[in-house]
């Protein structure tokens, strides 16, 4: 894995239709009721936060093939308006390169405080081993999110 490369990259429609066979397999492994929300990336909301400076992507690549990603809104708190937040909305590596996860959270922690960012919030599905994984990179737990279908 010596030879993959982390990087911010601008957020395009030519990068989001490269990264769809990544988000397929992402939803496939992660999502949560499946059957009643299919994955439906709004990508002009994507496109529209990196023109207004409200959002970081990094991309990992094994040479020209993308291989992970991981996308953060940057914005003040609601309550919180004079503090940056960066908030993850996904992260996702291909899992042969699983090994590359603390380096890609290593690497935004890095370009976030470049911006300015105070609190860099990650999310983590509660069924998976990425909440220990965060733990250990010293993140705390904070705050419950709880679901409900209607």
């Amino acid at each position: 894995m010596n030879h993959v490369k982390i990087a911010v990259e601008t957020l395009t429609p030519e990068l989001m239709l490269e990264s769809e066979p990544l988000q397929a397999e992402h939803w496939k492994e992660v999502a949560t009721f499946k059957n009643a929300i299919k994955l439906s990336v709004d990508t002009q909301k994507y496109i529209m936060a990196q023109e207004r400076g409200k959002l970081m992507c990094l991309v990992a690549r094994d040479g020209k093939a993308m291989v992970g990603y991981a996308i953060f809104f940057i914005d003040g708190g609601m309550n919180y308006q004079d503090t940056l937040f960066g908030l993850c909305q996904v992260i996702y590596v291909l899992p042969r390169y699983r090994g590359l996860g603390a380096l890609m959270i290593a690497t935004a922690e890095n370009e976030l405080r470049i911006l300015g960012v105070k609190k860099m919030i990650m999310r983590a599905k509660v069924d998976t081993t990425f909440p220990a994984k965060l733990e250990h990179l010293g993140f705390k737990p904070e705050n419950i999110e709880l679901v409900k279908m209607l």
